[in-house]
């Protein structure tokens, strides 16, 4: 549990690290009602699963948003979730990986923005990771090797 907690950590750490301003936790660093997520910056158009709890939000400025977010499903439950409901909600799904020992990875863009959902594979309830990035800000930039 210690390793899968550090990746999540790792994930958000590095996806806010590209912005203009730092961090912001919003309301106050605590955990926020998901259905009032999108009252907070996330896109109207971008899915929550129902019974999803325990939501942390995390933007710098209005160029990325981080969610992390608590489920009872699957891990192979929300891969079909988000690769259903993002296409249904205007996103373009670019990639799935599933091979990974700890992870899924779904990488897609739409609505002005470009992204990644991280399915913790762990027996439910699991953790979700959402990413998202402006694309008023262009490519990612390449990570250093």
């Amino acid at each position: 549990m210690k390793r899968i907690a550090g990746v999540l950590l790792a994930l958000v750490a590095v996806s806010c690290a590209g912005g203009k301003e730092g961090p912001t936790p919003v309301g106050q660093g605590s955990a926020i009602p998901v259905d009032r997520a999108h009252e907070f910056g996330l896109p109207e158009e971008f899915p929550l699963p129902e019974g999803a709890t325990e939501a942390n939000l995390v933007t710098s400025g209005t160029e990325t948003i981080n969610m992390r977010f608590i489920v009872d499903r699957s891990a192979e439950q929300m891969e079909a979730f988000y690769g259903t409901e993002l296409r249904k909600n205007g996103w373009r799904v670019d990639s799935v990986d599933a091979a990974a020992e700890l992870v899924i990875t779904i990488g897609f863009e739409g609505n002005g923005w470009t992204g990644t959902v991280t399915i913790v594979k762990q027996t439910p309830p699991i953790q979700v990771v959402v990413t998202l990035r402006s694309e008023t800000l262009g490519p990612e930039p390449p990570a250093d090797g």
